[in-house]
This record gives structure tokens, C-alpha cells and sequence, in this order.
């Protein structure tokens, strides 16, 4: 994967079909992200995606479209979706917008669909900074904040009995897994720092 990478940058750097521009590169990658949050939504929607991958669908369901996972769907869309909001506020090439406003409309329902916490949360904190990175997208900024806070405090009742807040936002057992990973790796690392267990090691 990382070999036909290199040689598509080269080929497209370089080759006959003329220089890439950061232009060039932000319209690829926000159409990238938008293909896959469309293809996330209709994963959630009716469970078929473009691999028949259907390890996402017990419990609640998860979006995955054509991606390794419901996180790594999240993270893509959720950076897709900050660099459009950063485009749009920062006053970015007018072709790109139409492109820049698609992203985020459908990224950030293409996001909440994968019940992930981390990208949910990156990209609600990315959001944010963007809006705040400029005077005049600050009151926006402060007023989404504000908004969200007080309807997530208002219908606390409702999203805590809810059946994905229970599997989703309050399941620890994940969480509880990882820090005892965390922790083994650190210990582990303190006994070989140098030189460390080897490769594909960690398991045994």
C-alpha cells in the first residue's frame, strides 16, 4: 500500500499530467471524504457497504463504509470535515466551496454514525478551534458551544436511558481493556528499553 502510494505521488507530481497544487490535493481529499460519508450513511441506514463487511452490524449498529473500522471512518470524515469548515472560514478558493459545504453536511452525520467516541469528540473540539481561530466566526463559535451544552443538559434524561448511550458512551470495558494494554506496554518498555521484545512480540 505504501509502495503504490509513492509511486501514484511521483506519478502525479511529476508526471504528464502536470504539477499538484495544494488545491488539487484539498479537493481529492475532501472528495474522498465525502464518497465515504455517503457510503457511511448508507451503511447505518441499511447495513450494505461496498465490502459486505458486516462486523460492525451487532449491537448497535456501526458505520464503516469501506474503511478498517467505525474509528478509522470517523478520523477520516472528522479531518475532512475541520479542513472544510477551515476552507469556508478562512475564506478559501471559491471552486472549492460548493465541494467544502458537501463535506460537512454530510461528514458530520457520516461521524456521529459510526457511535465512535474519539472522532465525535476530535471533531467537535476541531470545529470549535476553527470557528475560534477567527474574530469573526468567534461568536459563532461560542454560540454552537453554548447551544449544544444546553441542549445536551436538557435532554440528559432521555440520552442516559437510551439503549446506545448504555453500549456506547457509558461502556468502560473497552477503556478498562486499553489501560491495562497501556499499562503492560509501559512496564514492558521499562524492562527493555533499549532494544526492546522484538517484532510481533507483544502478545506473548
Amino acid at each position: 500500500a505504501i509502495g503504490i502510494g509513492v509511486i501514484l505521488y511521483y506519478f502525479f507530481a511529476f508526471g504528464p499530467i502536470g504539477s499538484l497544487s495544494w488545491e488539487k490535493i484539498t479537493a481529492v481529499f475532501l472528495l474522498a471524504c465525502t464518497l465515504q460519508a455517503v457510503m457511511g450513511i448508507v451503511d447505518s441506514l441499511t447495513g450494505w457497504n461496498l465490502w459486505h463487511d458486516t462486523s460492525w452490524r451487532l449491537g448497535i449498529p456501526r458505520a464503516v463504509a469501506t474503511l478498517a473500522n467505525p474509528g478509522v471512518l470517523g478520523a477520516f470524515v472528522g479531518m475532512g470535515v475541520v479542513l472544510a469548515l477551515a476552507l469556508l472560514v478562512w475564506g478559501g478558493p471559491e471552486r472549492l466551496r460548493a465541494l467544502a459545504l458537501a463535506t460537512i453536511a454530510l461528514g458530520l452525520p457520516a461521524v456521529f454514525l459510526t457511535y465512535t467516541r474519539a472522532p465525535i469528540v476530535a471533531t467537535i473540539a476541531g470545529v470549535v478551534l476553527v470557528l475560534a481561530s477567527r474574530s469573526q466566526t468567534r461568536l459563532i463559535a461560542l454560540g454552537s458551544l453554548l447551544l449544544a451544552v444546553a441542549l445536551l443538559i436538557g435532554s440528559w434524561g432521555r440520552i442516559s436511558e437510551s439503549a446506545l448511550y448504555q453500549e456506547r458512551a457509558a461502556n468502560t470495558s473497552n477503556i478498562q481493556a486499553r489501560v491495562l494494554i497501556q499499562d503492560w506496554s509501559l512496564q514492558l518498555a521499562a524492562e527493555r528499553p533499549l532494544f526492546g521484545w522484538g517484532f510481533g512480540s507483544f502478545d506473548r
